[in-house]
């Protein structure tokens, strides 16, 4: 019995020197193109951009992860996700426990920032390796997703990997609504509109930021004129 047990701890700590002994996960080093975030057509213009020229490499090897017990950012992050299949077909996972390949990381982080206190508030940082993205609430968190989508090139590169990398430009983008209140109206009272057509002027609003819309369900009152 005393012998098993010695041959087990002898086991035991070739094992755990083996693992030890293994190399580190080598750092993936890609030649991304030079990039000038303060170019990007960013509409609205953020309060704030500051460029540091290099590349994050938005491809299947990036994971997106969230603040999972603050209101809302899971879905905020699931909707990113999502946004980002439609426009790449990139398969994103959200807030997955282990991911082996693993490269670049999407974080959308709740924060407690004085200097976003506002609603609609967001700060981006944008690097080589991944892309934070800390807002006091999930409506902040939303906006700079929006930012994020329109900052993932139109088409993929596919010199610089075996695979379709997206080069993302990095650095600082710093935001807030200048204007609480942006709507738009959508007149389904005179011109009529599918569900899906309402569901595609929506996603396009929110793309911009606009924060409300004023569906125009009746014209009761120019029937009374009539009358």
């Amino acid at each position: 019995m005393k012998s098993n047990l010695i041959k087990a701890l002898f086991i035991s700590c070739i094992f755990i020197t083996l693992c030890s002994c293994e190399p580190e996960k080598k750092k993936r080093v890609l030649n991304l193109p030079q990039t000038d975030l303060a170019m990007e057509n960013l509409i609205p213009l953020p309060m704030k951009v500051v460029p540091t020229n290099s590349g994050f490499a938005l491809d299947k090897f990036t994971a997106i992860y969230t603040s999972e017990n603050a209101d809302g950012f899971p879905e905020v992050g699931k909707f990113l996700s999502e946004k980002i299949h439609a426009k790449t077909t990139l398969d994103i996972s959200v807030n997955a426990k282990e991911i082996p390949e693993r490269e670049g990381v999407i974080y959308i982080n709740q924060s407690d920032s004085l200097e976003l206190n506002a609603p609609e508030a967001y700060l981006l940082y944008i690097t080589k390796d991944s892309i934070i993205l800390n807002s006091n609430t999930a409506a902040g968190a939303f906006r700079g997703v929006q930012t994020i989508r329109q900052i993932i090139p139109e088409i993929p590169n596919d010199t610089v990997a075996a695979y379709k990398v997206w080069n993302i430009p990095t650095g600082k983008i710093i935001d807030n609504p200048v204007f609480e209140y942006r709507g738009s109206m959508l007149d389904v009272a005179r011109h009529f509109f599918s569900v899906e057509d309402v569901k595609k002027y929506i996603d396009v609003l929110a793309y911009y930021k606009y924060n409300v819309l004023h569906l125009h369900l009746s014209d009761q009152s120019r029937l009374a004129n009539r009358n």
